[in-house]
């Protein structure tokens, strides 16, 4: 079987400016996405405490980054405990 891997269109941003969550940031994060988990949850995070080449993006928005940036943010912006069902 051959496998061809192609590029996605993902976001990409010069430079992502993360602040560490707050207890409200995480409280509006779950209220946003319905659940307090999983890849929902951290872009509704993202989408509070996070400035792509200085501008707030809404949480759909975010969808279009890659995995690999989409666990690095947020693990930035939150402990790993809170955003690693993402991960699993």
């Amino acid at each position: 079987m051959k496998i061809v891997k192609k590029q996605s269109d993902f976001l990409k941003f010069e430079e992502v400016e993360v602040r560490e969550a707050t207890v409200g940031d995480l409280i509006q994060a779950e209220r946003v996405a319905g659940k307090a988990d999983g890849i929902a949850f951290v872009a509704a995070l993202l989408s509070q405490v996070a400035l792509f080449d200085g501008n707030k993006l809404p949480p759909e928005e975010l969808h279009r980054l890659s995995a690999a940036d989409m666990t690095a943010l947020g693990n930035a912006a939150a402990p790993t405990e809170v955003v690693g069902a993402m991960q699993s």
